[in-house]
This record gives C-alpha cells, structure tokens and sequence, in this order.
C-alpha cells in the first residue's frame, strides 16, 4: 500500500485492513500507511523472497527459447506515464540495434492479448533484427525463477519490473536495477544496490552494462 495508490487502491487497503485478522507487509511505507487503520499489521519481505523450488514439478515450458548460448532479457512495461514508456521503447530500440552481436529475448511479461501494442513493438525487432527473439509471457511465474537459477552464469535482465529484480536478487541473476516507484527504491537501498530512475536511464548506460563481462 504505498503513497502513491489510485483513490480505489486506497478504498481497497482500507477494507482489507478492516477484514484481516493478521497483515504482513514488504515494506516500511507500507507498514506505516497500513497502521493508521490497524495494529495488527507486521513487516516483513515479499512472498517471492519465500519461494521453495526444491519440490517444485519444473515442466520446462520456458525452455523453448534456446538458451544455449548467453542471452539478455529485456522486459517490455505499461507505464502510466506514457512519456516513460515511450522513452523505454526508445532506450530498448537503441540498445538492440548497437548491439547486434549480443542475443537478446524481448518479452512483455503477459499474455499478448493484454498488450498486443507492446507485443507488436517486440516482434517488429524481431523481424528487423536477427538477434532478438519476442516472446508473450504465459507461463509460471515460479518457471522464470528456476529458469533463472538455473541459467543465472549465462543471462542478464534488464526490465523494470519490481519482481523480477527479486527473482534476480534471490537468484543471482546479474540484471540493471531499474527504479519506477518507491517500492523499487526500498528494495534496492534493503540490499544496497545502486539503481537508476527510470525517467533518466540512456542506452549508454545500458549497454555499460551489457559490456562488463561482456553476454
């Protein structure tokens, strides 16, 4: 529940807050935001933190995309501020374009049917560019994280997605940290990992990035 929530994200806090016997939170702003409704709310970390794979029946589904050799993903995001999205587009346009000898897999992180706008962007560089390959993200969540760990030496992620900057933390994924909102912030300065704001990212950083230890 954080500062920034819609009016009805805030209404649903409020009610969930009223309903709960017990609440555990992710974070300080959170926690705060939550006590001005009840006492019994406790902090702690995101359930993604909590995953056992151990006993986890991995059904490979994302194995389809070769991953032979070292790869980059890149995550596609829906910003509410389309002047963000528009520039992300851009960085992620750039970065493949100077880097055609670095394989990389673009992916929108849901069904394409929910961002056929930003499935359409991903398959358009796919077709111009020989090093990409596009993908819909429809499998377990949980399959990304033990896809992860188990290719972590040989793939990088560059996406501002808040959980995936989890699932590469948990699983030793070197990946760029990417802010969006203050929920990012707090993760990243938990584990003292310098990021960068979303807003003022360049290609050239990126692709810093993408040359240490070069994938």
């Amino acid at each position: 529940y954080y500062d920034t929530a819609p009016f009805l994200g805030k209404i649903s806090a409020l009610i969930i807050a009223n309903a709960s016997k017990e609440l555990i939170v992710r974070d300080p702003e959170s926690f705060l935001n939550f006590k001005r409704f009840t006492k019994k709310v406790a902090l702690d970390k995101d359930l993604a933190f909590f995953y056992e794979l151990t006993n986890y029946e991995y059904k490979a589904e994302i194995e389809k995309v070769d991953n032979s050799t070292k790869k980059v993903i890149i995550g596609l995001r829906r910003f509410k501020n389309r002047k963000i999205e528009k520039l992300w587009k851009k960085i992620i346009k750039e970065i493949v374009e100077k880097n055609k000898k670095t394989k990389f897999i673009l992916t929108i992180f849901e069904f394409k049917e929910m961002d056929q706008i930003g499935y359409k962007f991903i398959k358009d560089l796919e077709r111009e560019n020989k090093n990409v390959t596009a993908m819909e993200f429809n499998y377990n969540p949980l399959e990304m994280i033990y896809f992860l760990k188990k290719n972590a030496k040989n793939i990088k992620v560059i996406c501002p997605q808040f959980h995936l900057s989890i699932a590469s933390i948990i699983t030793g994924t070197k990946f760029f940290p990417i802010s969006y909102e203050n929920k990012s912030k707090k993760l990243f300065e938990e584990y003292n990992i310098k990021y960068f704001e979303i807003d003022k990212i360049t290609s050239k950083q990126v692709t810093k990035f993408l040359m240490e230890e070069k994938v």
